[in-house]
């Protein structure tokens, strides 16, 4: 089904609308929205002087409210329904929480395979209704940012079909089969050293 806003390669259809806040009628006012939402996001958590102390699972879910709470009413609220991607809706809070438990144990710094791990599990938990791969980038950049001084600084236009877009959806089928190595090397095309304004 291709939903109200018509579907992109790898994303989630939009199929109910009844969870939008404001009234959108077109894609790009819904990407306008969006990006907007988000930015607010970013200029919130993305920055060093916001130390995360823990990556919980309640953190984890008001940085998706954050990015989305002013679009979607579902926003950081896990699916309750299975989607075409993603772990069965009844194990997204266990594997978050399992997740959750091995960050502490990744290396000090963290590798580029420990950031790599991390963003290919919270997008293949998918734990919300939608914006997963917004989310997992954001809290990878934030973690990376936090423990490297580095962070993933994505094209804007990663949401829209390019070549880029494909580049990421195939390093994630990819990690899905256990390899790694495109998404690493993805991270290290846009990885940048965080610079104070």
């Amino acid at each position: 089904m291709n939903g109200p806003f018509g579907h992109i390669n790898g994303e989630t259809p939009i199929d109910d609308v009844s969870y939008l806040i404001p009234k959108i009628g077109t894609r790009r006012e819904l990407n306008q929205h969006e990006a907007k939402n988000v930015s607010k996001a970013v200029i919130k958590h993305l920055v060093p002087q916001c130390a995360v102390r823990n990556f919980d699972l309640s953190w984890i879910k008001a940085v998706h409210k954050d990015m989305f709470g002013d679009v979607w009413s579902w926003a950081g609220t896990y699916r309750q329904r299975n989607l075409s991607i993603g772990i069965a809706w009844q194990t997204v809070e266990s594997q978050l929480f399992d997740l959750c438990q091995c960050i502490p144990h990744f290396k000090q710094p963290p590798g580029e395979d420990d950031i790599a791990y991390l963003h290919h599990r919270l997008v293949f938990i998918h734990p919300f209704h939608n914006g997963n791969g917004r989310w997992a980038r954001l809290v990878t950049s934030i973690y990376q940012l936090h423990h490297t001084g580095t962070f993933l600084a994505w094209p804007d236009d990663l949401t829209e079909t390019n070549s880029v877009r494909e580049q990421y959806l195939d390093s994630l089928r990819t990690a899905d089969a256990g390899d790694l190595k495109k998404l690493i090397g993805l991270h290290a095309q846009f990885t940048q050293r965080f610079q104070e304004i």
